[in-house]
């Protein structure tokens, strides 16, 4: 039996990309509360941090998470 194709290759490529912000949903999505700060200082080293952040912006975003290695790098 042959798998559906649903999406075009550069839709799929899109959909399991990470996604792209401008300088306003940069600050929305990468805000947080006192309760996600908290979790945030719990974690160990600031490398798990970072990553914490990145991938609670990412989700709130998407809806998704996100491999490290798929994270935009920032310049």
């Amino acid at each position: 039996m042959s798998r559906i194709k649903i999406l075009l290759p550069h839709e799929v490529q899109q959909f399991d990309s990470t996604p792209t912000f401008n300088d306003l949903e940069k600050q929305y999505y990468f805000s947080f509360g006192a309760s996600v700060k908290a979790k945030i200082d719990r974690a160990t080293g600031n490398t798990n941090k970072i990553g914490l952040v990145v991938q609670y912006g990412y989700f709130r975003a998407t809806g998704k998470f996100f491999m490290p290695e798929k994270y935009k790098k920032v310049t």
